[in-house]
């Protein structure tokens, strides 16, 4: 006999019922859970992809204007880098978690100034070259739940000249993006500022000093007013 009466009242038992009901539920809440998630990385990743699209139209406007000083442009240009970019975490990051940890106080607080002041002068070194380049966004692709990988081409003014792709690494902090890491034609100018940091300390014999001193003379060396 496939159900008994004892099956069958089993069955339609007020205990399975509301068993059944809360498998309904889990399921359901499975399924609505893993089709949010992929919402909600496309909803990060359009975000992200705007938030470098402005940072790009933003550059390339004041680049564009005549008008602007080199003054002018400089000062905008630090304040979108010291907005826009997380610079404590690159700077931890650029100077190696070891060097970080056994850093003092006073070293890592000298260190982050000095390294605050070298990626505005890299920064705006580049954009002093600025000769009519166009910059166009192509997509971004959401890495976690935290990072988002924007790709972009740089288009030199001569048409038959190839584009230079770009990745920018963004990371949503609470709501807020901020650039982590910019990858030109592959190549991460994070970990290649690491790897230059480190061949540095090591010629220094590990001396944190000795490197912020080696730091200090190459910030005074670029600035502006010791270039012309």
């Amino acid at each position: 006999m496939l159900f008994s009466k004892t099956n069958l009242s089993n069955l339609f038992s007020p205990k399975m019922f509301f068993r059944g009901a809360f498998l309904k539920t889990l399921v359901m809440g499975l399924m609505i859970a893993f089709t949010a998630i992929p919402n909600a990385h496309a909803d990060q990743a359009e975000n992200a992809r705007k938030f470098i699209q402005n940072l790009g139209d933003t550059a390339i406007k004041i680049l564009s204007d005549k008008s602007v000083t080199k003054e002018a442009a400089a000062k905008t240009f630090h304040d979108m880098l010291v907005n826009d970019f997380d610079l404590d975490l690159l700077g931890k990051f650029a100077l190696g978690g070891n060097n970080w940890k056994s850093a003092t106080p006073a070293q890592r607080q000298e260190y982050q100034k000095l390294f605050e002041k070298l990626v505005v002068q890299i920064y705006n070194d580049r954009f002093s070259l600025y000769n009519g380049e166009t910059w166009t966004v192509v997509e971004g692709k959401a890495e976690d739940d935290r990072d988002t990988y924007v790709s972009g081409l740089i288009q030199k003014p001569n048409a038959s000249a190839k584009p230079v792709h770009v990745d920018w690494r963004v990371r949503n902090k609470g709501g807020r993006q901020q650039v982590i890491d910019v990858i030109v034609e592959g190549v991460s100018m994070t970990v290649t500022q690491r790897s230059e940091f480190a061949a540095v300390i090591q010629k220094s014999g590990g001396d944190l000093d000795a490197f912020l001193k080696t730091l200090s003379d190459r910030v005074v060396a670029s600035a502006p007013e010791n270039k012309e």
